[in-house]
């Protein structure tokens, strides 16, 4: 389901994930029946194979460049809200990180090409396509800084 796929160090996600595929174009809201049975379907598999919070991820996280799915569209906030991913507001008050492309990969993601990594932080944690900036905003590198914090809790 990932394909050529990168997370944390593991360049073999197909062996050591499950990927479920939602029907949308991409470019409209999720709706909100299979939204609700992703919930369902998330809780089930969480109990039976533990998986960790943070290992709940997108194509788009694990394959940057090659895929974008599920799109900016997708609630992942709410995802978090019940205990499938992680998720952190802007901040006023941002952290320093050594750089955007360090902290990353610190995070999991694959920064062979770091322009395509930050384009899928912004799909996943901004909600934004915005591909073209060079590095993270300060509002960007405030909430990396937080996902961070949480990670290493």
């Amino acid at each position: 389901h990932a394909g050529v796929s990168y997370w944390g160090g593991n360049t073999d996600l197909n062996s050591s994930s499950i990927g479920i595929e939602l029907d949308n174009s991409g470019e409209e809201p999720f709706a909100e029946p299979q939204i609700a049975v992703l919930l369902k379907l998330l809780g089930e598999l969480r109990e039976r194979h533990r998986i960790p919070v943070g290992n709940f991820l997108g194509h788009g996280d694990v394959a940057p460049g090659r895929k974008v799915d599920p799109s900016r569209y997708f609630p992942w906030r709410r995802l978090a809200e019940q205990g499938f991913g992680q998720w952190c507001d802007p901040v006023s008050q941002v952290p320093a990180l050594t750089d955007s492309r360090t902290a990353l990969q610190a995070f999991g993601y694959d920064v062979s090409d770091p322009s395509v990594a930050m384009a899928a932080f912004r799909r996943h944690f901004i909600g934004s396509d915005a591909a073209g900036a060079p590095d993270l905003s300060e509002g960007e590198r405030g909430v990396l800084a937080c996902l961070l914090e949480r990670k290493r809790r």
